[in-house]
């Protein structure tokens, strides 16, 4: 097992740690802290990003399954150009998610893996800015979620186990009627009751639609409602 101490690493350049990190799984690096470690930086002087750049998937833990080091998505992570994995599963990871630190790289993510953190807003600026394929935020204490995952997400957006009562726009965002939408499944089982009416179509910008429906000159689900057909609401009241 291929297993780095940062200490070693980087203790040359003035910056001694307790983390470590293990590149078993190449080209995945897993950073390891003990109890009660936080970070909102990768804990790595800019002298280590040409060895950073070779990481396809992050993923950072704690010890002996304690809570991951970050409480936030790492200002950094862009030292890791390369990036399409992140996962801070189980970490300490709060409200806000700042995304114009990682503006540069967001495009290249694919996969997300936010879970079991104490998110209470939705991050809804982090999907207008990337083309995910998947997200994970579920076990978190969410109570509200963005439509807009719909046409911006890929395969799936997994908010189950939150405390989501509402549905809210906050980046305005439009789900026209040539919008491609129908392929994104959204996990909310485990939520509290939903009120869906016709006022989301005038939330995303969909009234057109409405009166399609209302003139019996729509042919088929477009867009807002094509994508609203793929949620799968489990236990979770309607």
């Amino acid at each position: 097992m291929i297993f780095l101490s940062l200490k070693s690493i980087l203790l040359q350049y003035g910056l001694p740690t307790v983390c470590s990190a293990d590149t078993t799984n190449w080209p995945q690096l897993i950073l390891t802290c003990p109890n009660g470690t936080s970070l909102d930086e990768l804990p790595f002087l800019s002298i280590s990003m040409s060895w950073l750049r070779q990481f396809t998937s992050f993923l950072a833990q704690g010890e002996n399954h304690t809570r991951g080091p970050f409480t936030s998505i790492p200002s950094n992570i862009c030292w890791m150009s390369n990036l399409t994995i992140l996962n801070l599963t189980y970490n300490q990871i709060r409200n806000t998610i700042n995304v114009s630190n990682i503006l540069n790289c967001l495009t290249n993510w694919k996969t997300v893996d936010l879970s079991h953190n104490y998110l209470t807003i939705f991050p809804s600026t982090l999907f207008t800015s990337s083309r995910l394929d998947s997200v994970y935020l579920n076990d978190n204490q969410l109570s509200s979620f963005d439509l807009s995952v719909l046409a911006l997400v890929q395969r799936t957006v997994d908010i189950r186990r939150n405390q989501i009562t509402s549905i809210i726009n906050p980046t305005n965002y439009n789900i026209s009627l040539d919008l491609q939408t129908g392929n994104t499944e959204v996990l909310l089982d485990g939520n509290f009751m939903l009120q869906f009416n016709d006022a989301i179509y005038e939330m995303y910008g969909s009234c057109e639609e409405v009166q399609l429906a209302f003139t019996n000159t729509l042919n088929r689900p477009t867009s807002l409602t094509f994508g609203l057909i793929n949620i799968d609401f489990g236990t979770t009241p309607v």
